[in-house]
């Protein structure tokens, strides 16, 4: 399934566009949800993510975060006197901790992989992503379980799940944005996430608005996943 370059400036590009279309309207941008959620914990996160830097919502919260790039294969490569021209393969890690809201941590290693076209003249150089970034995320409990989240983006469509052991969190992507008459409109790329567990809607990702859903009611373990999966996605992209 990076997770998880989701596509940062596309999802500010929809943003803006969805701006546009509302106008007029001082309420802030959001994306649609399931109706379930209506009373659901609601939790703004910092819009400024970085796997350097804490992320925080509610009682959940992360550190140590950490990023490096493992270099490039070159796949191919045709040179002359002037410039060079590439396909390359590049290859990133990144760490964080993240932290429950009873002090339990899960220790989160991603590492990712992305073709580019890489083009050197003279006077500069620069590259291209060609294809989709996959990412493996590790995601592993004081207990040394280990559970994985992979991800290949951009994606029109995201359906796929985390297996843990007392049953997945599925993942599905979120597409549409109420206009400035509550008209949901549907964007090609994801704009958030969906998290089920035995068909039951237990919470969301909001990447324009930055806000995460919680269901009321889940068991404190489950509420636990749920923010987890959240931050790894919020983290990913």
């Amino acid at each position: 399934m990076t997770m998880f370059r989701i596509g940062r400036k596309l999802l500010v590009a929809f943003g803006l566009a969805v701006l546009g279309a509302s106008a007029g309207s001082a309420a802030p941008l959001y994306i649609v949800v399931d109706p379930s959620l209506v009373n659901a914990e609601v939790y703004d996160v910092a819009t400024n993510h970085s796997w350097r830097k804490p992320l925080r919502f509610g009682p959940f919260s992360t550190r140590g975060g950490s990023s490096s790039q493992l270099g490039e294969e070159v796949n191919w490569a045709w040179r002359d006197d002037f410039f060079e021209v590439s396909g390359r393969t590049e290859k990133s890690r990144k760490r964080f901790i993240f932290v429950g809201g009873q002090g339990e941590e899960w220790k989160i290693e991603c590492n990712s992989k992305t073709p580019l076209l890489y083009k050197e003249t003279v006077k500069t150089s620069w590259t291209v992503p060609v294809g989709q970034t996959r990412s493996g995320c590790a995601m592993r409990n004081a207990a040394g379980e280990v559970y994985v989240l992979a991800l290949a983006t951009p994606v029109l469509n995201v359906h796929t799940a985390v297996e843990f052991a007392d049953g997945p969190i599925e993942i599905r992507s979120l597409h549409e944005i109420p206009d400035k008459t509550g008209t949901p409109r549907r964007f090609p790329l994801p704009v958030g996430f969906e998290l089920r567990h035995e068909d039951r809607v237990v919470g969301s990702v909001d990447f324009i608005g930055s806000r995460v859903y919680l269901a009321q009611g889940l068991a404190p373990e489950l509420r636990t996943k749920v923010a987890l999966v959240s931050t790894v996605l919020l983290l990913g992209h």
